[in-house]
């Protein structure tokens, strides 16, 4: 689908909203067009070596979407290229807080400011990425929250019974200069591998997770942790995919998980910021050969060049570190660069 065609469809959605909610009092449309242009230098643990590549595209997170508000009722939707959904939400304020039906980022999901991987932000190297999902939330004033949110079950078994969905609890606080928040996701299914006859079993997902951000002056800190068991089969995202439950005879092994994110940033004027950051995730199973490790690092400077455009240059360098199924270690990516990106 071209560019031309993408935003004529994003548009018309827009508006054919707006004219379905006539009662809506104030209406903004808003885009982020945003391109990625750098070189990658993958090197590879074998004999096939390393090879360099430029790569120049429009980011797949470049967005064209619309805020709607009206008294305590606000509401958004939001495309992306393809064209895909990115956001669909309305959200009700009460006296307690309030309430949020419809597809929105999860709250333990903490972004770095990479940008590389089309604004990646450390997805699947330690920022507890499971991409935005359909939800019911509901979240007090006193910093307390519920989320029932769509299950998965991805582990492709032969059969599943999955009574519940994924249930988020947490809490969101402040103390001075430190924001942070806690809480626990987990979720519960039967299931029936395919590989071991009729044998099965439950498979229990579940991850408690910290993060917060300190700020002092110009200078900022933010880190995210997650500890949990059998994160991918509720629907963590995994480059090496083995933050599954696996199966040994005829019995289902757990797998632990640890994934873990932090980032320095400093601005050093209204134009100029800088950022570094790093994200580590381990995966341990009794059945891997080896514990399974990633690693990316990255350091950028966002340079505001006008009001709505801004260009990042990064380096950043990810790392497969160790593979559970052999000894050989994982690739490894240099990617120096930029984004492009002008807000509208």
């Amino acid at each position: 689908m071209s560019i031309k065609k993408t935003v004529a469809i994003a548009a018309a959605a827009a508006a054919l909203t707006a004219l379905a909610l006539p009662a809506m009092a104030e209406t903004t449309l808003y885009g982020s067009a945003r391109m990625s242009a750098f070189w990658n230098t993958v090197d590879v643990d074998s004999a096939v070596g390393s090879n360099t590549d430029f790569n120049e595209h429009l980011q797949g997170n470049s967005r064209f979407g619309a805020k709607f508000a009206n008294g305590n009722m606000t509401g958004r939707v939001e495309l992306g290229t393809g064209v895909n959904l990115r956001l669909l939400y309305g959200s009700y304020k009460f006296d307690f807080g309030s309430v949020l039906v419809g597809q929105d980022y999860n709250k333990y999901w903490v972004g770095s400011e990479q940008v590389y991987g089309d604004d990646n932000g450390n997805n699947s190297y330690g920022s507890l990425w499971d991409t935005r999902q359909p939800q019911v939330r509901v979240q007090l004033n006193n910093g307390l929250y519920l989320a029932a949110i769509q299950p998965s079950t991805i582990s492709a078994p032969t059969t599943t019974e999955n009574y519940l969905p994924k249930l988020n609890v947490g809490y969101d606080g402040k103390i001075d200069n430190f924001s942070y928040g806690v809480g626990v996701v987990g979720q519960s299914y039967k299931v029936q591998v395919a590989t071991t006859g009729d044998t099965g079993g439950t498979i229990t997902s579940l991850m408690g997770y910290a993060h917060g951000k300190f700020t002092a002056g110009p200078a900022a800190v933010v880190f995210n942790l997650g500890i949990g068991q059998n994160m991918g089969d509720m629907g963590f995202t995994s480059i090496s995919g083995k933050n599954k439950f696996a199966v040994s005879g005829n019995k289902i092994e757990d797998t632990t998980n640890f994934e873990g994110m932090v980032q320095g940033s400093y601005t050093v004027s209204p134009m100029v910021k800088l950022n570094a950051g790093v994200g580590y995730v381990l995966d341990k199973n009794d059945t891997y050969l080896n514990d399974d490790n990633l690693m990316a690092i990255f350091v950028n400077a966002p340079i505001t060049v006008a009001k709505g455009f801004t260009v990042v240059p990064e380096i950043s360098y990810v790392d497969e570190l160790d593979n559970a199924a052999n000894n050989a270690n994982g690739n490894k990516t240099y990617a120096v660069g930029a984004k492009l990106q002008m807000d509208f």
